[in-house]
């Protein structure tokens, strides 16, 4: 004789994240983009174009390094920010035209704005350790 004891599944609550947890997740965003960046690395996770001649002696005078890392100023990714943040999805822009106007010309050169499949996998990483946080609560 064979004897099944069915046993009710236990309800879980799904766990999402809230507003709160994709700031976070681009605030996150935003740090590891600017930090590739500043390694003079583009979105396709290889050395960006190298810098003109003049372009590259300007910045040795200012005491930076001579390659393409969007740090003249500090102003163009310094104005990074999350612009939205809800259901599913962070949005990333500037906060001032001048600075977008600025990052796409620097596209157009080099592609460098967005998140390279390196930067995608510590986001990830990043996302999952809020996710398993939450989890334990």
């Amino acid at each position: 004789m064979i004897r099944i004891s069915l046993v009710r599944p236990k309800k879980y609550d799904a766990v999402t994240f809230d507003r709160r947890d994709l700031l976070k997740i681009g605030a996150k965003a935003i740090q590891v983009v600017t930090t590739r960046v500043s390694r003079g690395v583009g979105l396709n996770d290889r050395r960006m174009k190298p810098l003109s001649p003049q372009w590259a002696a300007a910045k040795r005078k200012l005491g930076q390094p001579p390659i393409r890392n969007m740090m003249f100023s500090g102003s163009m990714l310094g104005a990074m920010t999350v612009v939205e943040a809800q259901d599913d999805r962070v949005m990333i822009g500037f906060t001032r035209q001048s600075e977008n106007a600025k990052a796409s010309a620097n596209q157009d050169r080099t592609p460098w704005y967005g998140v390279s499949r390196n930067d995608e996998a510590v986001i990830y990483r990043y996302a999952d350790d809020l996710l398993r946080a939450k989890l334990k609560k």
